[in-house]
């Protein structure tokens, strides 16, 4: 997955400030209202992951959101933390937004750490997990469809 730190987002990460402003600004509040020191342009410390899946009529994006006013340690971890998760699906010009939770690591590839995902092209579906130091972090998996059952 690709992170982005959402403190100052530059240009390819517009499309990510803008699909959590709402977490943004509640952290920036509650950063504000706690005491944390900000500078005087962009927000409290507030990164995102994602993947971007794509073919000729679809195009679906999953983030997870690590703020710190919208996360919880995983099973009391301070290295992995359940955050909140969104997959945007645009088709034919609709674009439709479902929301749940996902793990967030910090990323460390020397350590073997961090999120990883991959697209199964037969179910359409997202898989999603976490490394902690090479091993898979129990209960951090999921497959998240991209299309909807109807």
């Amino acid at each position: 997955m690709v992170v982005t730190d959402l403190r100052l987002p530059g240009p390819s990460g517009q499309v990510y400030a803008h699909l959590w402003a709402d977490h943004i600004n509640r952290n920036n509040d509650l950063a504000s209202k706690a005491g944390v020191s900000r500078r005087l342009v962009g927000n409290a410390p507030i990164r995102e992951a994602h993947v971007v899946v794509r073919n000729a009529t679809t195009v679906a994006t999953l983030s997870i959101l690590n703020a710190p006013t919208a996360c919880q340690p995983h099973q009391g971890s301070m290295h992995v933390m359940i955050c909140p998760l969104r997959l945007v699906v645009h088709r034919n010009g609709i674009s439709t937004i479902r929301e749940a939770t996902g793990c967030f690591a910090q990323s460390n590839p020397t350590e073997g750490t961090g999120n990883f995902t991959s697209y199964d092209v037969e179910t359409r579906t997202i898989r999603i997990g976490t490394l902690l130091r090479h091993d898979a972090v129990e209960g951090c998996s999921k497959n998240i469809p991209v299309t909807e059952t109807r």
